[in-house]
């Protein structure tokens, strides 16, 4: 679901992308997309995340707050908090497994995310493929959250891998779990997985802006800037005006490397 209007955009957005090409961006992947109780509003962005799938499995899940799909974690206050954490320490309710899976994500306690996700996919016959975008979500902060070694990282990213793609196979009108395995893989260094990943959360949605954003940083690093320019000048297009930060920066090299 995306608003395409001009008036849409707040009368500074303008301003602000001209100001944003003069910035220093970090190379790196936007965030991952999440399901979440509480989504963060950005004013410049044009993109709303939807999708019928979500909204079907909490229909079917029970869940008194529907779980939405957000471009990134919303802050949460302390008394947020304190609410889910109340609703922990109530009786279990049947049929609420999932709402205590996103209390326990919200209270930052993966480790009993992670073991209540695994019985609802172990004791699914046919579990639901959203089970695992969830899984990979709570395993990919887990796995950002510990100490662990460069070793021990990466084998649990390939485990998200496995994760996002039966998701991505399962449920073909839902492209964040492609979006997903393309910010996994850049952070796996598998590239040129990246831009397959990427690609196909495009195909799946054209409007998706950091989808683009991911597949020209995956070019970047994978050291082809010149590739990464029509995906960047498509981003900022879409709304992710840091984009012409990068192109200001790659076309300013491109230009005055040597020729051989």
């Amino acid at each position: 679901m995306v608003d395409d209007s001009e008036s849409a955009l707040p009368s500074y957005a303008s301003e602000f992308r001209g100001r944003v090409q003069n910035r220093q961006t970090e190379i790196k992947p936007m965030p991952m997309y999440v399901l979440g109780f509480y989504r963060k509003n950005h004013p410049t962005r044009r993109y709303i995340p939807y999708s019928k799938d979500v909204e079907d499995f909490s229909a079917q899940a029970g869940l008194d707050t529907p779980l939405l799909v957000c471009s990134e974690e919303y802050p949460l206050d302390s008394t947020v908090i304190a609410r889910h954490q109340e609703r922990l320490l109530q009786e279990a309710v049947p049929g609420q497994s999932c709402r205590q899976v996103m209390d326990h994500y919200i209270v930052r306690d993966f480790e009993s995310a992670m073991s209540l996700l695994d019985s609802l996919i172990v004791s699914t016959r046919d579990s639901h493929p959203l089970l695992h975008f969830l899984r990979a979500q709570v395993r990919t902060a887990q796995t950002e959250a510990q100490p662990i070694n460069e070793g021990e990282k990466r084998l649990s990213y390939m485990e998200v891998v496995q994760d996002l793609k039966y998701c991505a196979r399962k449920l073909p009108d839902f492209p964040y779990a492609s979006y997903n395995l393309g910010v996994t893989y850049t952070k796996l260094k598998d590239y040129a997985g990246a831009v397959e990943a990427y690609t196909e959360a495009i195909e799946r949605d054209e409007r998706l802006p950091e989808s683009y954003w991911g597949r020209g940083v995956a070019h970047i690093m994978a050291g082809d800037p010149e590739k990464a320019m029509p995906d960047l000048s498509k981003a900022g297009e879409l709304g992710l005006y840091q984009a012409y930060s990068l192109i200001k920066k790659y076309s300013l090299q491109m230009q005055n490397k040597p020729t051989e």
